[in-house]
């Protein structure tokens, strides 16, 4: 019997939402996934069509996303250094470009499991820091488009929280 896994993976891109049906038929990694979907969105000429097939290796990791007006956000966790760290990417174009990454959480921790809110001109990202004795909620606030981010504000204790 043989098992195939499949996944979605949505792209948006321009204010059009592309399905890519993402399966374990193809042994080149992650990045072959990104770049067969992306391919085949760019073939499409920004027309939504109802589906995209890509043949890609499973599992797939998702970078989560926001928009607000011509800004789009991404946010994921990256484990390039030996440590998992919270990277961030600013496009003030629609997605046509992108702002250098910025780490948002540079910490010994395991940083992991990032997700981002946008309203207006204000960035949410938060995340879990992770280590052999604690697990705690994260957030950073951006009030610039995330040109620059506020401290790292610590959830998880009791008391007022502040960002300045």
């Amino acid at each position: 019997m043989m098992l195939t896994i499949a996944f979605i993976l949505l792209i948006l891109v321009i204010n059009h939402m592309h399905v890519v049906l993402v399966t374990d038929n193809n042994k080149n990694g992650f990045d072959s996934i990104l770049q067969n979907a992306f391919a085949q969105v760019a073939q499409s000429k920004h027309k939504p069509p109802t589906s995209l097939v890509s043949e890609a290796i499973a599992p797939v990791l998702l970078a989560p996303i926001a928009t607000s007006g011509n800004n789009v956000y991404l946010v994921w966790s990256s484990n390039k250094t030996g440590n998992y760290e919270i990277m961030f990417r600013a496009s003030s174009d629609h997605g046509q470009s992108f702002e250098n990454k910025i780490n948002l959480s540079n910490s010994g921790s395991e940083s992991q499991n990032p997700e981002v809110q946008s309203s207006g001109d204000t960035v949410f990202v938060t995340w879990w820091e992770r280590n052999s004795t604690s697990n705690e909620p994260v957030l950073r606030i951006s009030t610039d488009d995330g040109r620059t981010f506020g401290p790292i504000l610590k959830l998880s204790f009791n008391g007022p929280i502040s960002n300045r």
